[in-house]
């Protein structure tokens, strides 16, 4: 805090002192017998003290106290003093007012623009030429109240002196307070260090030349000024016009130049100022115009950029798609496409064609689908396609379901005629088929229900009417009741086999350890709760299961209560359990010598409600192996039935996963 109190007193000292030495050699331009200076360097310091100062009142009060001490001590009358004083405080006061209030946007007017802006520049002038108007009135007042006379040679020169001041000082000093405080881009392409001296050094030869020699030449400095302004930043145009202004009016005064040949010296100043003028807006003008467009393309690349990284993201989104997406152009040539648009429709009969032509759809009924009625097609007559199913065939054979909707897109994309639409495409194969598989599962749930609760509502019926007699047979009544008891036992025995394979289908797998084997494991616990009376579990002690403990139970109790269930009235019940540890899975074999599974129906007894001829139309749900099925699946594998040993029973034989223990002093993790 210190040290920023500190720099920032010193910074204010120091512009002071520049102000102070401005003023006096400004009252140095004046002629003898004349009271209006030739040239006003501190005009622009004045201006520049002002809009970069957090003190502004001090500052304001400090320009007036020199500004009058000079005034005074180079022999101004009093009256000269007061109205000099007055008229130069007022426009620098006005400046930075009308700046403040006109371009708030601008660098010390609280924005961070600068005069790279065409708009901040003209409006930066004409302020600039208001205050210098306010203040050639007064000082031109105070001169005619002094000597009762004015020209308007004295109305000119004080006005261009302060314009020309603040505008040449002004801007320089403008541009190096932007370049001190915010960052700066380089031109495109940037120019050489070497191009920057060659153009300082034709500059001097050409103002050398043209101030050296009384000669009418001063156009020719022009072009410099150009080729500054094109081919370096506005702050080095400024620069470069502001310092050969200096000189070019240094060397006027001092009666070389062309502008020497005029007689009048103060209109030969006046001439000077109006080059220099003429010269820095011309630097000021194109280096601006190069600002703008430099920004412009600074911007379009950055929105290019931009346009790109959302292309690219936009490609990236689309081929990871599981939807199918096709730009198609009103020929039916494909415009673009995404990977899985391409997986899919690449395997018809079209072999990659380009135009859609050649895809060939069905019809849901299988018939082929007209050209016309192509989904892109109605979409550029239509405007937009509902989703709807079409079949599409596969070079192998087979075909998909595949849902598909359309739309328009905006003219403009790239086609013959500006005119597309986006198809997009949906495998809906799965969807459709399980679809079908719940419909089936549906009806063959309700006929199954139908027919125990037939069996109640007839044999309920019955013992009704029995029991409405006048001597009911209380024997006869008790067997009707029974046999309807029997088909409510069935039908709860469907409905607790529905519901545990609705949970072995979609119920969290939670795994963990399973010993099979053994006088403590899962399967001697399973035969004794289910009373099967000769079972032989044969496996090693690693014979461990890596899986969902109800899933797991209830695959071995479904296959066991089988065995109990179907047990064959020739011979009492022996079940042979096998395990076996294969890398990382367990075989297991399960075999019974009970009725066992005709011939052909080994596959089809894993299906929902099939039971086998051999069990009988009364026993059993249906349900069990399918929740077996489902149960082994979930954990990875397969299952499938054969004859039992010796042709006898069954066998059904499926793997699990096998639990592998970290081997010692390795983390599981």
């Amino acid at each position: 805090m210190i040290r920023a109190r500190w720099t920032e007193r010193h910074t204010f000292a120091a512009v002071a002192l520049a102000y102070a030495l401005a003023t006096i050699l400004g009252r140095a331009t004046v002629l003898p017998g004349e009271h209006v200076s030739l040239a006003w360097p501190a005009a622009g310091i004045g201006v520049l003290w002002l809009m970069y100062s957090a003190q502004w009142g001090a500052a304001l009060t400090v320009q007036a106290v020199e500004l009058a001490l000079v005034l005074l001590a180079t022999g101004a009358t009093p009256l000269l003093a007061v109205s000099g004083t007055l008229a130069m405080t007022i426009q620098s006061a006005l400046v930075v007012i009308l700046i403040r209030r006109w371009i708030p946007e601008a660098l010390g007017a609280g924005g961070t623009q600068s005069i790279h802006s065409l708009p901040v520049l003209a409006r930066g002038t004409m302020t600039v030429a208001i205050g210098c108007l306010v203040g050639a009135a007064i000082g031109t007042t105070g001169l005619w109240l002094e000597t009762g006379a004015v020209t308007w040679r004295d109305g000119l020169l004080w006005f261009g002196q302060q314009f020309g001041s603040i505008m040449l000082v002004g801007s320089v000093g403008h541009l190096t307070w932007e370049r001190l405080v915010q960052p700066h881009a380089a031109r495109r392409p940037a120019s050489s260090r070497s191009e920057l001296a060659l153009l300082w050094l034709a500059s001097g030869l050409v103002y050398g030349v043209v101030f050296l020699l009384p000669l009418p030449l001063a156009y020719a400095a022009i072009p410099l000024s150009i080729w500054c302004g094109v081919r370096f930043s506005t702050y080095a145009a400024a620069v470069h016009a502001g310092t050969f202004g200096g000189v070019a009016l240094a060397l006027t005064l001092a009666g070389r130049g062309p502008f020497s040949l005029i007689q009048d010296p103060a209109t030969a100043a006046l001439l000077t100022q109006a080059f220099v003028l003429v010269a820095l807006f011309t630097a000021l003008v194109v280096g601006t115009v190069c600002d703008q467009r430099e920004d412009v393309l600074a911007r379009l690349t950055s929105s290019e950029a931009t346009a790109a990284a959302r292309a690219r993201l936009l490609a990236a989104m689309t081929e990871a798609m599981t939807e199918g997406l096709v730009v198609v152009d009103a020929t039916g040539q494909v415009v673009t496409i995404n990977g899985a648009a391409r997986r899919l429709l690449e395997r018809t009969s079209m072999h990659g064609s380009g135009n859609t032509a050649a895809y060939q759809l069905l019809r849901a009924d299988g018939s082929p689908l007209p050209r016309d009625e192509h989904p892109s097609r109605r979409a550029l007559a239509e405007g937009d396609v509902a989703p709807h199913d079409v079949v599409v065939p596969l070079e192998n054979g087979r075909q998909r379901v595949v849902s598909v909707r359309a739309t328009s897109l905006p003219e403009g994309t790239e086609s013959a005629d500006g005119r597309a639409a986006l198809v997009v495409y949906r495998d809906v194969t799965s969807e459709r088929a399980e679809a079908r598989r719940l419909a089936e599962f549906a009806e063959v749930t309700a006929h199954e229900l139908r027919s125990p609760l037939t069996t109640v509502r007839g044999w309920v019926s019955l013992a009704s009417q029995e029991l409405s007699g006048d001597v009911p047979s209380v024997a006869q009544a008790r067997d009707l009741l029974g046999k309807a008891l029997t088909g409510v036992v069935r039908l709860g025995d469907l409905l607790d086999g529905m519901l545990d394979q609705a949970l072995a289908e979609g119920g969290e797998l939670d795994l963990e350890p399973l010993e099979m084997a053994g006088p403590a494991g899962l399967i001697a616990d399973l035969g004794e709760l289910l009373a099967v009376p000769d079972i032989t579990v044969r496996g090693p002690e690693g014979a461990i299961v890596l899986g969902d403990e109800w899933s797991v139970r209830q695959l071995f109790a479904n296959l066991l209560g089988n065995s109990v269930k179907y047990v064959s009235p020739d011979r009492p019940l022996r079940v042979d359990v096998d395990l076996e540890v294969r890398g990382r899975r367990v075989l297991v074999g399960v075999t019974d010598n009970g009725r066992g599974i005709p011939e052909g129906e080994h596959e089809s007894v894993f299906d929902r409600f099939s039971r086998a001829d051999s069990a009988g139309s009364t026993v059993g749900t249906g349900i069990g192996l399918s929740i077996c099925r489902l149960v082994v699946e979930r954990h990875g594998g397969t299952i499938r039935s054969s004859v039992g040993q010796g042709g006898v029973g069954t066998t059904f034989t499926f793997d699990l996963p096998a639990y592998l223990p970290a081997p010692a002093g390795v983390s599981a993790g």
